[in-house]
C-alpha cells in the first residue's frame, strides 16, 4: 500500500477495482458452472429407501486391527470302510505284507429289489392261459395264442376286427362290412333262416355306438359265422366245450392255398368271445350242413381242401361235443 501512495489516482482506482472482488466475491458477477442435466433416457422413479450407511473412520481402523477369520469349511472326506484280508495261515508261508494281502474295498450293497409281481394278461395279448380249458383236451395242443379282447358285448366283433384289420378298435368297422354282406345277399341269408331270421341278423349288427351293447346286439353262432366266413371269405372255425364247426364261404371261390386265412373264434365261459390262433394243419371240425345246402357253385372247391383236417378232428373228438348247428342240452 504504500507504493500506491503519491501514485496517479486512476492507477490507485485501478487497484481497488481489481482487489475488490477478491476481498469481497459476493461483488462479482461470476457464477458457478451449472450442473449438466441429464437429457437422454426416462428419468428414473427409483427412491432409495436403503437403511444402511457409510461407516465411520474408527469402524475402518477397528476392522483392520481385526485378525480375519477363514469362512471356508472343509468338507469331511468320505470314509470307505477297508477290511484287510485274514492273515494267511503260517504253514501257507504267506506273508500280510506281500501283493496278494491286498486291501478290500467295501462297496454298498444295492437294495434287495422285490419280487415282481406277475401283471394280468392285459386285453390284447397273445398268451395261452385260462382261456384254453374252454376248449376240448384233445384240441388244446393245437392252439397256438389266444388274444382276448375287451368284454363290453362287442367282443366277438372285436375277435374278427382284430384278426382282420390287426386291431379290435375296429369292431365298428367290423359290424359295418358284416351288415353290408347280409344286405347284399339278403337273398341267400333269408333262405338260409327265413325272412325273420335275416331281419334279425340285420338288427344284431347295427349297432354303433360307443358303451356297452346289448344283448340283442351280441355276436351269435352258427348264423353269424357264415356271414363273417362270406364276408372276409375265410375259413371260421368255432371252439367251445359244446359246439365246435367249421364255416366256408357262400359264394366264392378259394385264393391259392398260400393265402388261405384260417379265423378261430374261442366261446369261453359261455359269454365271451376271443380270437383264436391254430396251429399250421391242425384237426379242423366237420364243416356246417348249411353250407352243403345253401352254397353256390363257385365255392364248391372249397370242399374238399381241408378233408384230411376234418377226419384227423373227428377221430380225437368224442361224442359229447356238438359238430351241428343245433343240437339238444341235458
Amino acid at each position: 500500500m504504500a507504493k500506491m501512495v503519491g501514485q496517479n489516482p486512476m492507477t490507485h482506482m485501478h487497484w481497488m477495482n481489481t482487489l475488490k472482488p477478491i476481498l469481497n466475491p459476493s461483488t462479482t458477477s461470476l457464477s458457478s458452472p451449472q450442473q449438466k442435466v441429464q437429457t437422454r433416457g426416462q428419468k428414473s422413479s427409483f427412491v432409495n429407501k436403503s437403511m444402511r450407511r457409510n461407516p465411520f473412520e474408527f469402524e475402518y481402523v477397528e476392522a483392520s486391527l481385526k485378525t480375519p477369520k477363514s469362512v471356508k469349511e472343509k468338507t469331511p472326506k468320505a470314509k470307505v470302510a477297508v477290511k484287510k484280508r485274514p492273515k494267511a495261515n503260517a504253514k501257507a508261508g504267506v506273508d500280510d505284507n506281500s501283493p496278494k494281502a491286498k486291501a478290500v474295498v467295501r462297496t454298498p450293497k444295492a437294495a434287495k429289489e422285490l419280487p415282481r409281481r406277475k401283471k394280468p394278461k392285459l386285453v390284447g395279448t397273445l398268451f395261452v392261459g385260462p382261456y384254453l380249458n374252454n376248449f376240448p383236451e384233445p384240441i388244446r395242443p393245437h392252439v397256438k395264442s389266444i388274444t382276448d379282447v375287451r368284454s363290453d358285448g362287442n367282443c366277438g366283433y372285436r375277435a374278427v376286427a382284430f384278426f382282420m384289420h390287426q386291431s379290435e378298435h375296429n369292431w365298428k368297422t367290423c359290424r359295418n362290412d358284416l351288415l353290408l354282406e347280409v344286405n347284399n345277399h339278403y337273398d341267400l341269408y333269408g333262405n338260409m333262416t327265413g325272412i325273420e331270421g335275416a331281419n334279425k341278423l340285420r338288427h344284431r349288427l347295427s349297432f354303433f355306438q360307443d358303451g356297452t351293447a346289448p344283448k340283442d346286439k351280441w355276436m351269435i353262432f352258427p348264423d353269424m359265422g357264415h356271414v363273417v366266413a362270406s364276408t372276409y371269405n375265410v375259413v371260421v372255425v368255432l371252439l367251445s366245450q359244446l359246439q365246435c364247426l367249421t364255416f366256408l364261404p357262400f359264394h366264392s371261390r378259394p385264393p391259392s392255398s398260400d393265402k388261405i386265412r384260417v379265423l378261430g373264434i374261442g366261446l369261453v365261459n359261455r359269454d365271451h368271445f376271443v380270437q383264436v390262433d391254430l396251429k399250421s394243419c391242425s384237426p379242423m371240425p366237420p364243416i356246417t350242413n348249411y353250407w352243403f345246402k345253401f352254397r353256390w357253385e363257385e365255392a364248391k372247391e372249397w370242399e374238399t381242401l381241408f378233408s384230411a383236417q376234418i377226419e384227423a378232428f373227428k377221430a380225437i373228438i368224442g361224442s359229447d361235443v356238438a359238430t351241428a348247428e343245433s343240437f339238444d342240452v341235458n
